[in-house]
């Protein structure tokens, strides 16, 4: 019986490590918008693509961490206006405008709007500490993700968005890159 045990147990290693090391980046897709993320040593790494957009778009669109607007989102909003793309590090609580968190930890790594696709890539740590601002993103969290892009003023003030974010719980260990 113990050498029966012994092979079960050296073959559900060998399967646990095959499909560790497999793990890859994981994607979220509705439509021309496309979000791809992972962690890597502890960053959590994000790209957002839309495509279809004509050269002069403007608006805005993101990503919230969190239960909901009336608890509190950590959010990433995506800022585009005349061809240019601006990242930030921001906050909401409730209906009304997000703000910018104390201390910005979002690194962004690329911002692109080239033959109607806005292309940005950005990463974060997975467990910002900026209490009540950023949330962990360790373990399986609720995702909020924005699609295409919303109103936004002429000074970058956010409109409300035009699509109710579609919500996913991410378990961010389960996506690597």
């Amino acid at each position: 019986m113990a050498p029966v045990t012994s092979l079960l147990l050296a073959i559900a290693t060998v399967c646990c490590l095959v499909a560790e090391s497999a793990a890859g980046p994981c994607i979220f897709r509705e439509g021309q918008h496309q979000v791809i993320y992972g962690i890597r040593n502890g960053v959590v790494h994000i790209r957002i693509i839309i495509r279809g957009l004509p050269q002069t778009a403007s608006g805005w669109t993101g990503i919230g961490f969190g239960n909901g607007m009336l608890d509190g989102l950590d959010t990433i909003i995506v800022r585009v206006s005349n061809g240019r793309v601006n990242v930030s590090d921001e906050y909401v609580r409730g209906y009304t405008s997000s703000f910018p968190d104390r201390i910005n930890n979002v690194v962004v790594h690329s911002r692109r709007v080239e033959d109607e696709v806005i292309s940005v890539t950005f990463s974060r740590p997975v467990n910002s500490m900026e209490y009540p601002y950023d949330m962990s993103l360790v373990g399986c969290v609720p995702w909020k993700f924005l699609i295409g892009l919303s109103r936004m003023g002429p000074r970058g003030e956010l409109h409300h968005h035009s699509v109710t974010p579609v919500h996913r719980t991410v378990c961010i260990d389960e996506c690597r890159i």
